[in-house]
């Protein structure tokens, strides 16, 4: 088991394209950030003819602020030459002009824009595809236990039909001695290989139910390359696993108080936080907007006083929206989604209440059913004990004898069936308490990270 789970977990390709669909949503995040990078613009303006010689060399580096939808620039300007009278605005010292600014919103974007929301929401889709990776793990793990214990039982239960099939032949072979020696009517053999003929064909069906498990538990069972490895028989190591004590309304009561951490839930709400910013968003569209810029700048060197000292500038801009139906149609979209996703995690939230209350029935429904197919199989065992005895000493027959036997491997395939109805049970209960050590998956946290 403990190789399936580590395969399972390191290997599945449904667990690897979790993983890269995580590490897609970081470069998102990385993109989102980027909206707030600095950027540097260099610039050169000059007239290859004409009157006018002028020419101009601009730089400058702008950093938008994360908060209050701002930005700050600062740059360095100079040119040479003349300029016409109606580009006078691009004469400079001779040493040129130094500038600062800072620009705020006041109203619209000061405390939420679309940049903003972009990151937000990129950081809330990483942590919705760790929780992806973990729902995918639990199933994953869930199913890989499924798989071990069924090929497991599907191997016992064809070991049984085997012996089964060995005693039949066995008979065979002393009964044809018998026949030809004339101590035995030939309607025995004939009888005897119907039955033999009745336990090849339950042979044979064993044998194609332990294949298509084998190759049902492959997918999980991988080697470093991620390639399906087939097992066979001689790898059916220990039995199914022994009943657990579960007190199934402690067990249920625990689980339902820990139904939050279920990842299915996490999900739900993460894109709920989703909704909640694009509504903010919408709601923002609606503003004014009001935004100041507040600028310093100074010239150098020789020229016009026109351009000497330090000029501080002070701006504001009103924008008053007078149809608001872009705002009014996103915030309406944004509150619909929001109703929708509210829905959605209450069915899903019932859906996991009803799931944990049948998990809790089968382990208490399975456990009870091990007890009475252990105890049919022990009552089977001992009427075939009888009847050998009976027929040794004369007493029974070949037909009764092979009845008794038949009884006891039925007993032993349902003792078998009672016990794989109970493993899965185990499984899928590991899976609905976030059992993680059990499944295998004790180096991860519940965030899915790992």
């Amino acid at each position: 088991m403990k190789e399936v789970l580590e395969s399972a977990r390191e290997h599945f390709p449904q667990v690897a394209a979790a993983m890269a669909a995580r590490d897609a949503r970081r470069g998102d995040l990385l993109a989102a950030q980027g909206a707030f990078d600095a950027q540097a613009t260099q610039s050169t303006r000059q007239r290859l003819s004409g009157f006018w010689d002028g020419k101009t060399f601009e730089s400058s580096v702008t950093k938008p602020l994360e908060n209050f939808g701002g930005k700050v620039y600062g740059g360095y300007r100079i040119s040479e030459g003349e300029f016409p009278i109606y580009e006078d605005i691009m004469f400079t010292n001779s040493f040129g002009e130094l500038k600062a600014g800072v620009s705020l919103s006041l109203l619209r974007d000061r405390e939420i824009d679309a940049r903003r929301v972009k990151r937000m929401n990129s950081a809330i889709d990483i942590r919705a595809a760790d929780l992806d990776l973990l729902a995918t793990r639990l199933a994953v793990q869930e199913a890989a236990m499924r798989a071990f214990y069924s090929w497991q039982a599907a191997g016992r239960q064809m070991d049984i039909y085997r012996t089964l099939l060995a005693l039949a032949k066995d008979r065979d072979q002393a009964l044809s001695r018998r026949v030809a020696q004339g101590d035995a009517p030939e309607i025995l053999r004939v009888e005897n290989r119907q039955i033999l003929i009745r336990r090849e064909i339950l042979m044979a069906e064993a044998d194609q139910r332990f294949r298509d498990a084998s190759t049902m538990l492959s997918l999980y069972l991988r080697d470093d390359a991620r390639q399906p490895v087939r097992v066979g028989a001689e790898r059916l190591g220990a039995a199914l696993p022994e009943p657990q004590i579960f007190h199934a309304e402690a067990l249920l009561s625990e689980a339902l108080q820990r139904l939050d951490e279920r990842p299915e839930l996490r999900l739900i709400d993460a894109r709920l936080e989703t909704g909640m910013n694009e509504l903010m968003l919408a709601q923002n569209i609606l503003k004014p907007r009001l935004d100041v810029d507040f600028e310093v700048s100074r010239d150098f060197g020789d020229g016009s006083i026109t351009r000497e000292g330090t000029d501080v500038i002070l701006g504001l801009k009103l924008v008053i929206p007078l149809q608001t139906r872009l705002g009014e149609g996103q915030r309406a979209r944004a509150r619909a989604e929001i109703a929708r996703m509210r829905h959605e995690r209450q069915m899903q939230a019932d859906q996991l209440e009803v799931e944990l209350r049948m998990i809790a029935t089968a382990i208490s429904t399975s456990s009870r059913l091990v007890e009475l197919a252990e105890a049919e199989l022990a009552q089977a065992r001992l009427m075939e004990k009888a009847e050998r005895t009976r027929f040794e000493n004369g007493e029974s027959d070949f037909f009764l004898l092979n009845i008794r036997e038949e009884r006891v491997a039925d007993a032993e395939v349902r003792a078998i069936d009672a016990r794989l109805r109970y493993a899965v049970a185990e499984a899928d209960l590991f899976a609905a308490t976030l059992a993680l050590a059990a499944l295998g998956l004790k180096d991860f946290d519940l965030q899915g990270r790992g």
